[in-house]
């Protein structure tokens, strides 16, 4: 085999592309007004979200939009207690004094 490294796909069989993968942070926002963050992810027990801003509102839905949590708050952090929530995937709706941010997590 060899590498290819042209930027068209190669049409030989044994031939294969060469590209570059970066890592990123799920759960971490940036922009130049607004940072947030969401831990861990997946969760078991505790949900943690950390904001640059205050946190006005919080609200956590699953895939078909049931309200599992709903709290307004004037905080840059809080700790959510998600060991009564079925495992899944859930969406969380967070409105700082920037704007609003709608994020997925998964519980386990």
């Amino acid at each position: 085999m060899k590498s290819y490294t042209k930027k068209t796909f190669p049409k030989t069989d044994g031939e294969f592309s060469i590209i570059n993968v970066t890592k990123g942070s799920f759960g971490v926002e940036n922009s130049t007004n607004q940072e947030i963050l969401i831990y861990p992810n997946p969760a078991s027990d505790v949900l943690n979200i950390a904001s640059n801003n205050k946190i006005k509102h919080i609200e956590i839905l699953n895939f078909i939009g049931q309200n599992f949590f709903n709290k307004k708050l004037d905080n840059n952090n809080i700790e959510i207690n998600t060991s009564a929530f079925k495992s899944g995937i859930y969406f969380i709706r967070i409105e700082t004094e920037n704007g609003l941010k709608t994020k997925k997590v998964t519980i386990k």
